[in-house]
């Protein structure tokens, strides 16, 4: 299975997730990956999250654990009576759905397709970076501890 990238005219090896690749398929024939528009309405924000072209499984694979492990882990933190508010504990639902759900995410190819498309920057990857560091923020002012 090859996989290029058109610039210019010319080819160059790439990953899967590019805007303009292609990829050969297993009868022979050549997959173009196009990157889709987001939808208009109310899928824009969504798609713009997970990445345009989703598929309903990779819709279903990105929430379902996250919701799952937020209700999980909200129970067992419930059950062993650590003495929370209501607070903490919509918090650490919130940041175990968050957590989950980015990482389940990220792996998926439409979301790989959109965060790595032409036009992304350093910069744009880069700006993630804080944002996890205000999670771990929330997290010890909220819960009492640094739980990572």
């Amino acid at each position: 299975m090859t996989c290029v990238i058109k610039k210019g005219g010319r080819y160059f090896n790439a990953c899967p997730f590019f805007l303009t690749c292609q990829k050969r398929g297993q009868d022979g024939r050549t997959i173009r990956l196009a990157l889709p528009g987001a939808t208009k309405g109310g899928g824009g924000p969504w798609d713009k999250f997970i990445g345009p072209g989703a598929t309903r499984s990779e819709q279903a694979i990105a929430i379902v654990p996250a919701i799952v492990s937020a209700g999980v882990i909200t129970y067992h933190a419930y059950a062993v009576n650590l003495g929370w508010s209501a607070a903490q504990y919509i918090v650490a639902a919130f940041l175990v759905f968050d957590i989950i759900g980015g990482v389940v995410t990220n792996a998926t190819t439409s979301a790989k397709r959109w965060y790595h498309r032409q036009g992304q920057t350093a910069l744009r990857h880069l700006w993630f970076i804080p944002v996890l560091f205000v999670k771990l923020l929330i997290s010890y002012l909220t819960l009492g501890e640094l739980y990572v």
